[in-house]
């Protein structure tokens, strides 16, 4: 490890297995970006010593948040929850929010910050909302694809240089609806069916969330610049 690896910004990086190629992508991307990715393990019974010293936080995807934490029973389409996970994630964004350490969450972790600060969810576009677009293919194996308007007046819109109309991949089945968002929160993006697909917090902070998986090599990249910005905000922090 080189000088500048050690001085990188440190940011947590959850839910990883060693070994694992879609955490590979997520601590590859903060490498990318110029960071130091940690990764906080799946087999770890708390991740609370292992947050000291961090910059900043980055939740990932993966299987749904338990609608329990929303104040719903769940429904048939809603895979069953990972209270571990639910748990661990839940404690580190405390941890982290107290701090003031940049946030930023990706699908399954856009869904949670949502939840966590007062938000709720979609349990299932596809049965819930007639007519939405196709946010995840059936066979599960390859990403959708559709626009996202990105908000003028958003942080989101600053990080992202290509513009207020961008495509993203799509591999979710469940979402936020703009009535769901946490009352911290404010809208930065949007699908054309409604679906929110950027969120942020409404005070300045960085406290980012984005529905699309940007960390997935070649894939609609206009979203990718926001590990960089991750990376920015924890080494002022820093």
């Amino acid at each position: 490890m080189d000088g500048s690896e050690h001085s990188a910004p440190r940011i947590g990086v959850t839910w990883v297995t060693a070994g694992d190629p879609v955490s590979e992508r997520y601590m590859e991307a903060v490498r990318r970006a110029g960071g130091r990715a940690v990764p906080l393990p799946q087999e770890a019974d708390s991740w609370d010593g292992l947050l000291d010293g961090l910059d900043g936080l980055m939740l990932t995807g993966g299987v749904d948040v338990d609608p329990a934490l929303y104040g719903d029973e769940r429904l048939p389409e809603c895979q069953p929850p990972n209270p571990r996970r639910d748990r661990l994630e839940v404690r580190a964004l405390d941890l982290a929010l107290s701090r003031g350490l940049p946030v930023l969450g990706i699908c399954r972790g856009f869904q949670l910050l949502n939840v966590y600060l007062g938000g709720k969810l979609i349990q299932d576009i596809l049965t819930r909302m007639p007519g939405a677009l196709t946010h995840h293919r059936l066979d599960g194996e390859r990403s959708s694809f559709h626009a996202v308007r990105i908000y003028s007046d958003s942080r989101l819109r600053l990080i992202v240089p290509s513009g207020g109309l961008v495509l993203v991949n799509s591999r979710h089945h469940q979402g936020v609806a703009a009535e769901q968002v946490a009352p911290t929160l404010r809208i930065s993006a949007v699908a054309e069916d409604g679906i929110v697909e950027g969120l942020e917090s409404a005070d300045g902070r960085f406290v980012l969330g984005v529905q699309c998986h940007p960390e997935r090599p070649g894939e609609a990249t206009a979203m990718e610049p926001v590990f960089g910005a991750l990376v920015e905000a924890c080494g002022r922090g820093a």
